[in-house]
Protein backbone atom coordinates (compact mmCIF):
# COMPACT_ATOMS: atom_id res chain seq x y z
CA UNK A 1 0.00 0.00 0.00
CA UNK A 2 1.69 3.56 -1.05
CA UNK A 3 0.54 6.68 -1.86
CA UNK A 4 2.39 9.36 -4.35
CA UNK A 5 2.20 13.29 -3.23
CA UNK A 6 0.57 15.72 -5.86
CA UNK A 7 3.84 16.97 -6.62
CA UNK A 8 5.37 13.59 -7.05
CA UNK A 9 8.40 14.40 -4.97
CA UNK A 10 7.52 12.18 -1.65
CA UNK A 11 6.02 8.48 -1.27
CA UNK A 12 4.64 7.43 1.30
CA UNK A 13 4.92 3.48 1.55
CA UNK A 14 3.75 0.38 3.91
CA UNK A 15 6.75 -1.99 4.14
CA UNK A 16 6.27 -5.57 5.43
CA UNK A 17 8.99 -7.33 7.32
CA UNK A 18 8.58 -11.13 6.97
CA UNK A 19 11.11 -11.64 9.77
CA UNK A 20 8.84 -10.09 12.28
CA UNK A 21 6.06 -12.62 13.26
CA UNK A 22 4.23 -10.04 15.28
CA UNK A 23 2.15 -7.61 13.01
CA UNK A 24 2.60 -4.57 14.99
CA UNK A 25 6.00 -4.75 14.24
CA UNK A 26 6.44 -6.81 10.93
CA UNK A 27 4.32 -3.39 8.93
CA UNK A 28 6.31 -0.58 9.13
CA UNK A 29 5.26 2.97 7.27
CA UNK A 30 7.68 5.30 5.60
CA UNK A 31 7.63 8.24 3.96
CA UNK A 32 10.57 9.47 1.55
CA UNK A 33 11.27 11.53 -1.72
CA UNK A 34 10.75 9.58 -4.87
CA UNK A 35 15.12 8.84 -5.19
CA UNK A 36 14.84 7.43 -1.77
CA UNK A 37 16.64 10.14 0.39
CA UNK A 38 15.34 12.05 3.29
CA UNK A 39 13.42 8.40 4.88
CA UNK A 40 11.51 8.63 7.84
CA UNK A 41 9.72 6.07 9.45
CA UNK A 42 6.01 6.99 10.94
CA UNK A 43 4.51 5.27 13.91
CA UNK A 44 0.99 3.93 14.05
CA UNK A 45 -1.69 2.23 16.13
CA UNK A 46 -3.34 -1.01 15.69
CA UNK A 47 -6.63 -1.75 16.68
CA UNK A 48 -7.13 -2.34 20.37
CA UNK A 49 -9.51 -5.52 18.85
CA UNK A 50 -6.22 -7.10 17.34
CA UNK A 51 -4.35 -6.93 14.74
CA UNK A 52 -5.56 -8.70 12.29
CA UNK A 53 -6.64 -5.12 10.60
CA UNK A 54 -5.73 -4.50 7.22
CA UNK A 55 -4.03 -0.85 6.06
CA UNK A 56 -6.28 -0.38 2.97
CA UNK A 57 -5.98 2.77 2.17
CA UNK A 58 -3.34 5.99 2.16
CA UNK A 59 -4.12 9.24 1.57
CA UNK A 60 -1.35 12.37 1.03
CA UNK A 61 -1.28 15.88 0.26
CA UNK A 62 0.30 17.75 -2.66
CA UNK A 63 3.15 18.09 -0.64
CA UNK A 64 3.51 15.00 1.20
CA UNK A 65 3.75 16.99 4.65
CA UNK A 66 1.12 14.58 5.72
CA UNK A 67 -0.55 11.37 5.40
CA UNK A 68 -3.72 9.52 6.43
CA UNK A 69 -4.19 5.94 7.23
CA UNK A 70 -7.63 4.03 6.76
CA UNK A 71 -7.25 0.31 8.56
CA UNK A 72 -10.25 -2.08 8.03
CA UNK A 73 -11.41 -5.40 9.23
CA UNK A 74 -14.72 -7.62 8.98
CA UNK A 75 -15.06 -9.51 11.63
CA UNK A 76 -18.10 -10.65 10.71
CA UNK A 77 -17.50 -11.31 7.03
CA UNK A 78 -18.78 -9.88 4.31
CA UNK A 79 -18.06 -6.48 2.40
CA UNK A 80 -18.22 -3.54 4.15
CA UNK A 81 -15.75 -3.20 7.09
CA UNK A 82 -17.11 -4.17 10.57
CA UNK A 83 -14.14 -2.20 12.03
CA UNK A 84 -12.15 0.94 11.28
CA UNK A 85 -9.56 2.88 12.46
CA UNK A 86 -8.57 5.99 10.80
CA UNK A 87 -5.47 7.87 11.85
CA UNK A 88 -3.07 10.90 10.10
CA UNK A 89 0.67 11.19 10.20
CA UNK A 90 3.84 13.33 9.68
CA UNK A 91 7.01 12.38 8.45
CA UNK A 92 8.95 10.21 11.55
CA UNK A 93 5.73 11.55 13.74
CA UNK A 94 3.72 9.54 15.64
CA UNK A 95 0.11 9.26 14.10
CA UNK A 96 -3.01 10.99 15.72
CA UNK A 97 -5.93 8.71 15.90
CA UNK A 98 -9.02 10.59 14.25
CA UNK A 99 -12.12 7.81 14.78
CA UNK A 100 -12.99 4.48 14.93
CA UNK A 101 -16.09 3.44 14.51
CA UNK A 102 -17.00 1.33 17.29
CA UNK A 103 -17.74 4.87 18.75
CA UNK A 104 -19.43 6.25 15.77
CA UNK A 105 -22.75 5.52 14.77
CA UNK A 106 -23.77 3.94 11.49
CA UNK A 107 -22.31 1.30 9.38
CA UNK A 108 -19.40 3.06 7.68
CA UNK A 109 -17.01 1.24 4.48
CA UNK A 110 -14.42 4.09 3.90
CA UNK A 111 -14.56 2.73 0.01
CA UNK A 112 -14.81 6.18 -1.13
CA UNK A 113 -12.47 8.43 0.77
CA UNK A 114 -10.70 12.02 -0.30
CA UNK A 115 -8.56 14.28 1.78
CA UNK A 116 -8.52 18.44 1.03
CA UNK A 117 -5.53 19.83 -0.36
CA UNK A 118 -3.93 21.35 3.11
CA UNK A 119 -4.51 17.71 4.63
CA UNK A 120 -6.82 19.09 7.66
CA UNK A 121 -9.58 16.77 6.56
CA UNK A 122 -11.18 13.64 4.70
CA UNK A 123 -14.50 12.81 2.93
CA UNK A 124 -16.28 9.26 3.35
CA UNK A 125 -18.74 7.89 1.66
CA UNK A 126 -20.68 5.66 4.01
CA UNK A 127 -24.20 4.14 3.66
CA UNK A 128 -25.49 7.19 6.02
CA UNK A 129 -24.31 9.31 3.29
CA UNK A 130 -21.09 11.44 2.78
CA UNK A 131 -19.46 12.46 5.89
CA UNK A 132 -16.25 14.93 6.88
CA UNK A 133 -13.56 13.42 9.42
CA UNK A 134 -11.61 16.79 10.60
CA UNK A 135 -8.24 16.18 12.27
CA UNK A 136 -9.25 18.12 15.68
CA UNK A 137 -11.22 14.53 15.91
CA UNK A 138 -14.41 15.98 15.15
CA UNK A 139 -17.01 14.65 12.12
CA UNK A 140 -20.49 15.06 10.79
CA UNK A 141 -22.63 14.10 8.29
CA UNK A 142 -22.14 16.65 5.13
CA UNK A 143 -24.86 14.88 3.21
CA UNK A 144 -27.06 12.34 4.80
CA UNK A 145 -28.47 9.43 2.43
CA UNK A 146 -31.79 9.42 3.57
CA UNK A 147 -31.93 13.59 2.24
CA UNK A 148 -31.04 12.61 -1.03
CA UNK A 149 -34.31 12.11 -3.99
CA UNK A 150 -34.63 13.09 -7.56
CA UNK A 151 -37.78 12.95 -9.03
CA UNK A 152 -39.01 12.30 -5.42
CA UNK A 153 -37.48 8.48 -6.15
CA UNK A 154 -34.88 8.24 -3.13
CA UNK A 155 -31.42 6.97 -3.85
CA UNK A 156 -31.01 2.98 -4.19
CA UNK A 157 -30.30 0.48 -1.56
CA UNK A 158 -27.08 -1.60 -3.09
CA UNK A 159 -23.38 -0.70 -3.17
CA UNK A 160 -22.85 2.17 -1.15
CA UNK A 161 -26.78 3.25 -0.70
CA UNK A 162 -26.94 4.86 -4.24
CA UNK A 163 -23.82 7.23 -4.04
CA UNK A 164 -20.19 6.37 -5.41
CA UNK A 165 -17.47 8.16 -7.48
CA UNK A 166 -16.12 11.03 -4.81
CA UNK A 167 -14.31 14.38 -6.00
CA UNK A 168 -13.96 17.43 -3.83
CA UNK A 169 -12.37 20.57 -4.40
CA UNK A 170 -8.89 21.59 -2.74
CA UNK A 171 -11.17 23.55 0.06
CA UNK A 172 -13.71 20.80 0.50
CA UNK A 173 -16.13 23.74 0.39
CA UNK A 174 -17.60 21.42 -3.28
CA UNK A 175 -18.13 18.05 -3.63
CA UNK A 176 -19.50 15.74 -7.09
CA UNK A 177 -20.69 12.17 -6.72
CA UNK A 178 -22.25 9.53 -8.98
CA UNK A 179 -25.67 9.05 -7.85
CA UNK A 180 -28.23 6.03 -8.92
CA UNK A 181 -31.86 5.84 -7.46
CA UNK A 182 -34.15 3.37 -7.07
CA UNK A 183 -36.16 1.61 -10.39
CA UNK A 184 -35.83 -0.83 -12.61
CA UNK A 185 -31.95 -1.70 -13.85
CA UNK A 186 -30.38 -0.81 -16.03
CA UNK A 187 -32.75 2.11 -16.45
CA UNK A 188 -32.91 3.22 -12.91
CA UNK A 189 -32.50 7.38 -13.09
CA UNK A 190 -28.55 8.38 -12.75
CA UNK A 191 -27.15 11.80 -11.91
CA UNK A 192 -24.24 13.64 -10.51
CA UNK A 193 -25.00 15.31 -7.80
CA UNK A 194 -23.10 18.42 -6.82
CA UNK A 195 -22.74 19.93 -3.91
CA UNK A 196 -22.02 23.26 -2.65
CA UNK A 197 -22.25 26.28 0.06
CA UNK A 198 -25.63 27.33 -2.39
CA UNK A 199 -26.70 23.71 -1.98
CA UNK A 200 -26.90 20.75 -3.82
CA UNK A 201 -28.25 20.54 -7.29
CA UNK A 202 -28.55 17.01 -9.96
CA UNK A 203 -26.75 16.90 -13.50
CA UNK A 204 -29.55 14.43 -14.88
CA UNK A 205 -27.91 11.14 -16.96
CA UNK A 206 -30.49 10.53 -19.50
CA UNK A 207 -30.55 6.62 -19.26
CA UNK A 208 -34.20 5.97 -20.32
CA UNK A 209 -32.67 3.26 -22.97
CA UNK A 210 -30.29 1.46 -20.40
CA UNK A 211 -27.05 2.36 -22.59
CA UNK A 212 -24.78 2.55 -19.41
CA UNK A 213 -24.76 0.36 -16.11
CA UNK A 214 -22.77 2.72 -13.73
CA UNK A 215 -20.19 5.92 -14.00
CA UNK A 216 -16.44 5.05 -13.78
Amino acid sequence: TYALSGDGKRLWVMLDNPNEKELANRMQLWSMNVDGGDAKQATFSWPEKGQRAIVRHIHTTYDGSSAWIYMGFNFAGGVPDSYFLLQKVTPGGKAQIIAENTKIKGDISGAEQRITADGRSMFVVTYEGLMRFDDNGTHHLVLARKDVKYNNVHLANDNLGGLGQLVISDDGSRYALHAWFQGPRPKAPQTILFGSPKGVQHIPLNNGDGTFGTLH
